[in-house]
């Protein structure tokens, strides 16, 4: 990030004498000078900071005068304890994107040029503290001129670890997966033979930062559909990077803020409205309002971007398995999914995936935090040294405590996946090593059946168990810098979550602080047959729940909306009737599964959370609909239980009316909405709590989220929602922590 080369240059014009160092507490600075010279240079160190450099903590003391005559940059040592933070990855900053574009400049379309503004980090470090000789840069020995630049303390990259240049840097390679193909090429001809290859509407595996993307022409459809068989990916929107602002407003209506987010140092995949015709494939995103799109975050991708405006970029992975990050990979596994691979050999130390975001009402929101902010850490008020939490299933990612700090590791995605879950025990040990953290306490769901149960072993270690949505909760309150000791009301809506009452929950109002919680209300639990293999059918469980509710009439609806098989259909209903099989959940997202089946929206979904998004996209955008009527309520040991069912016949008699699916699935979710703010006024009303909060992965529902806080706030209550944090289960890793570390401190009182 070029801090301490920042601190010889302000040193140099404040004339103080003295040095920098990096050593495992963070970062030494001795300077002595005049008084007046040392406040100018404290003010300046604060207030001049490079781009990518920020100051977590500062402490300064007196020292006695050594009557030094200069200001050096001193050797980085691995003395103390490991208090560094480790560096972000960055997008490639203006500066360099300019010298690569100018003929006469020695790194001119040079794929690798960097500074100490902009390139890789936190994918290229073996070890701290930060310099070269603990990258995957170390196999290249710098040439005499990049030396001179590392060197020279008012050169932009003076200490630029991952500095390089055509002369003794990384090299690119193309390799055809035909026989028949072209073979292996280097540098300019790899290039130029990958650009050949998109625009013959072929797939192309790019090694970037992180890992491989597949890449595809996004206005060529026979291409697009082509990687999505490949992938086994059928509807899963793609994400689409873009050459500049201007292409990206031809594809979505980009506000200011998703201008500033796009040209970030982080660069992430950001969710916009999409135009109407486009000029992209219909199989990029299909039955979507909404398109990610992104800018080129390295100098590769901005070199291939010179020649299309849009290309479809995704993670390069098989199906549920995670992203290839190595080239031998691609080729041993991956062969088969693309047509050819354009690759470097800059080792990859660790994986990390591309960050989605999205603005609503200008303010940022995560749907996975990832390249360009992990491992930034988040500061708690208390002590967390020691603790690792290993978060949920789907969407994983593990947390590490140091010290007041806690670093959220990269998205690990969904551990039923065995590939997936090797891959993050491989992540999580790696981590441990980088941060030299070693673990004196572990956190876990109470979940009997999450992978993570399998990978401590016999440990020794005290094992904390937390709850999935008090994790949810107190997540959302670290988010948000609240003091976790002070209760909240915490609306926990997802799709699926362990319980304490041993049935899983997912439509939840809770009450309580990091300590404890008290479950208020819920939802009534629909039926989920098969089990959490169910989740992928919604046509089965709203099957289950017509045999449940409309007896008389659930074969003819089942047989009109769904066409099942005659004997998958008779299963079901012996399944239902005989009560085999059969789960109960009380879960936003098996509500929303349901209508979506209903409404002949998803059937079958082939990606977590897909019918619910569906049904959502129809109404992303629309300002407001009428409601239904609200469900009515029973108690049930001490718990307010809405009564769903209601809703679900409500718009089962509106289909059958004949009303427009669009406008049934805005009265369902404006219904939902005034159901979940009436509840919270009355829990706020019955505890005197003003303080809500909203977390689990419903909460990307913008429809839901900007209908409810509109409610709320018009009752003067504080209605909070995530920021820097997933609401979805990207985030229970957080919470998970910080339930333990308090725990923790109770039981050393």
């Amino acid at each position: 990030m070029g801090f301490r080369p920042f601190v010889y240059r302000i040193a140099h014009e404040t004339r103080i004498s003295g040095h920098v160092q990096n050593n495992m507490d963070g970062v030494r600075i001795f300077a002595e000078g005049h008084v007046e010279d040392v406040s100018t240079f404290i003010h300046r160190l604060h207030n001049e900071l490079p781009p990518l450099a920020k100051i977590q903590s500062f402490e300064q003391w007196d020292s006695p005068v050594k009557n030094l005559t200069d200001f050096t940059i001193s050797k980085s040592t691995s003395q103390g304890h490991s208090a560094l933070v480790i560096p972000v990855d960055a997008a490639v900053c203006q500066d360099c994107l300019t010298e690569m574009k100018d003929v006469n400049d020695r790194r001119y379309r040079y794929p690798f040029i960097n500074c100490t503004n902009c390139g890789p980090r936190y994918t290229i470090i073996r070890s701290l503290p930060y310099d070269r000789p603990v990258t995957t840069m170390k196999d290249f020995p710098l040439c005499s001129a990049c030396e001179a630049e590392y060197s020279d303390p008012m050169n932009r990259r003076h200490h630029a670890q991952p500095i390089a240049c055509p002369a003794c840097g990384p090299s690119l390679k193309y390799h055809s997966m035909s026989r028949t193909g072209e073979g292996n090429l280097e540098n300019e001809p790899a290039l130029s033979r990958t650009i050949r290859d998109l625009e013959e509407g072929k797939t192309v595996a790019i090694k970037g930062l992180g890992g491989f993307h597949f890449a595809c022409d996004a206005k060529n459809s026979q291409a697009v559909r082509q990687l999505r068989r490949r992938k086994k990916r059928p509807t899963k929107p793609f994400a689409v990077m873009v050459n500049s602002i201007d292409s990206a407003r031809q594809f979505a209506l980009v506000s200011e803020e998703e201008e500033s987010l796009l040209k970030s140092a982080e660069a992430p995949v950001v969710v916009m409205q999409k135009k109407e015709r486009t000029g992209l494939s219909e199989a990029v995103a299909p039955g979507m309002t909404s398109i990610g799109l992104f800018l080129p975050s390295t100098p590769l991708h901005a070199l291939i971007m010179e020649k299309f405006d849009a290309l479809v970029m995704t993670s390069g992975n098989l199906s549920g398995e995670p992203m290839f990050f190595d080239e031998e990979d691609v080729l041993e596994r991956g062969h088969h999914l693309v047509d050819s691979m354009l690759f470097h050999n800059r080792k990859i130390a660790r994986p990390i995936d591309d960050s989605v975001m999205e603005v609503r009402d200008g303010q940022t929101h995560f749907y996975r935090r990832a390249r360009g902010f992990v491992p930034d850490p988040i500061v708690t008020p208390f002590d967390v040294d020691g603790i690792i939490a290993l978060g949920a299933q789907l969407k994983n990612t593990f947390t590490f405590g140091r010290g007041k700090q806690l670093f959220v590791g990269p998205h690990n995605g969904d551990l039923d996946q065995l590939p997936s879950a090797n891959e993050a025990k491989a992540l999580l040990k790696s981590f441990r090593k980088l941060t030299q953290i070693e673990p004196t306490d572990w956190v876990m769901d109470y979940h009997p059946n999450y992978p993570q149960r399998a990978w401590l072993g016999d440990t020794t270690l005290p094992i904390y168990y937390v709850w999935h949505h008090h994790a949810h909760m107190v997540s959302m309150m670290a988010d948000r810098k609240l003091a976790l000791d002070e209760p909240v009301i915490g609306v926990m809506l997802d799709g699926t979550g362990y319980g304490h009452d041993d049935t899983m929950w997912g439509f939840e109002w809770l009450y309580g602080d990091v300590g404890s919680f008290e479950r208020f209300a819920s939802i009534e639990p629909l039926p989920l047959p098969g089990g959490d293999q169910g989740t992928r059918y919604p046509w089965r469980q709203a099957s289950a729940w017509l045999y449940l509710h409309q007896t008389d009439e659930a074969d003819a609806l089942i047989q009109a909306w769904f066409h099942p098989a005659e004997e998958e259909r008779a299963l079901l209903q012996h399944m239902v009737q005989r009560d085999l099989a059969m789960n109960y959940v009380s879960s936003a997202g098996r509500l929303f599964d349901c209508v979506s089946a209903i409404l002949g929206v998803v059937y079958e979904v082939f990606e977590e959370g897909e019918a619910a998004i569906k049904l959502s996209e129809m109404v992303r955008y629309s300002d407001r609909f009428e409601p239904f009527e609200l469900p009515s309520w029973r108690m049930k040991k001490d718990v307010r239980v809405y009564q769903t069912d209601e809703l679900i016949a409500a718009v089962i008699k509106a289909k059958r009316n004949g009303v427009d699916t669009t406008k049934i699935a805005g009265m369902f979710h404006e219904t939902l909405a005034r159901m979940i703010a009436e509840e919270t006024l009355a829990i706020s009303t019955q505890t005197g709590c003003n303080a809500v909060l909203f977390s689990g992965g419903t909460m990307h529902n913008p429809y839901i989220e900007r209908r409810v806080k509109a409610m709320l706030n018009a009752s003067s209550l504080s209605v909070l929602t995530h920021r820097n944090i997933p609401c979805n289960d990207g985030g229970i890793s957080l919470g998970q922590a910080l339930i333990a570390s308090n725990a923790r401190l109770n039981r050393s009182k």
